[in-house]
């Protein structure tokens, strides 16, 4: 998905809207199969911007920027939730 948003950055410093519509809908349908669905909605916020003249940049670029801390988010409670469910099945020992 990094790849993706990087691919939507660089359309954005073109100002191709319509390139990056597409990118950002298929963004949209990459995070939607994960179950990353606070980041396919932001896709699809951002992607319906790219029809707006003039192409609202800073607008979008902001939008990436959430987009990018979301995915972020996800890695990071995907992570922890290993990092748990190995902790969970060490073994306790208590003084009784």
């Amino acid at each position: 998905m990094r790849t993706v948003v990087d691919s939507a950055r660089a359309t954005l410093a073109h100002h191709d809207g319509e390139r990056l519509r597409a990118r950002l809908c298929d963004l949209s349908k990459a995070a939607g199969t994960f179950g990353y669905n606070d980041v396919a909605v932001l896709a699809l916020r951002a992607a319906a911007l790219c029809d707006l003249a003039p192409l609202q940049v800073s607008l979008l670029a902001a939008l990436l920027d959430d987009i990018e801390a979301a995915h972020a988010a996800h890695i990071l409670t995907s992570t922890s939730s290993i990092g748990s469910q190995a902790m969970s099945g060490t073994r306790q020992f208590s003084d009784r």
